[in-house]
């Protein structure tokens, strides 16, 4: 079941066409409602549920889902980590950069993975807030941060970043002005 789930909450999103989501909602949902008759307090099903809300649009169900899964599950800290990654994007898309911000600021006081990445949401989130000296600092930490290797390369998403904060001059606040003044357009 949670492999049929992580297909079709996970890797739908990112590997088929839109005409075919809401099959992929309609089979996790049977699916769903199934696993929780078995394991009503199971934290990767309510974390796969809180993917199955975002993908049907609705993000305060999901917010509530993560939220949920976060509470069930204290000892396994990836699954935690993916949570906040979830709630990050979750509440970027709603516009509330506050709270965006709070996550990924947990993302990069706990988590291995992308120090770069973090710093750049986190720069973002400074930059819609219209806070544009901490936008270029946290732009500036980024282009640092991604310099780093694990065995022997460069993240891709570390590339990227580096790439595109170098292109678009996004370590300046004049550079990162620009941009603001072109979303707000």
């Amino acid at each position: 079941a949670i492999m049929l789930l992580a297909y079709h909450t996970l890797t739908s999103a990112f590997f088929s066409v839109p005409e075919e989501l809401p099959v992929h909602i309609a089979k996790s949902e049977q699916l769903l409602e199934k696993v929780f008759l078995e394991f009503p307090n199971s934290a990767i099903f309510l974390f796969i549920s809180g993917r199955l809300e975002r993908l049907k649009g609705k993000s305060q169900s999901a917010i509530e889902r993560f939220n949920e899964c976060l509470g069930t599950q204290a000892d396994w800290v990836q699954l935690q980590h993916l949570c906040c990654y979830e709630l990050g994007w979750t509440y970027f898309a709603l516009a509330n950069w506050t709270t965006a911000r709070g996550y990924w600021e947990r993302l990069l006081a706990e988590s291995q993975w992308s120090k770069a990445f973090y710093t750049y949401m986190i720069a973002l989130c400074d930059l819609m807030s219209g806070n544009v000296a901490a936008a270029a600092k946290g732009m500036q930490s980024t282009q640092e941060l991604s310099k780093r290797k694990i065995g022997g390369k460069v993240l891709p998403i570390e590339q990227y970043l580096h790439r595109k904060v170098k292109e678009y001059e996004l370590t300046t606040e004049a550079g990162l002005g620009s941009v603001f003044a072109g979303l707000l357009a």
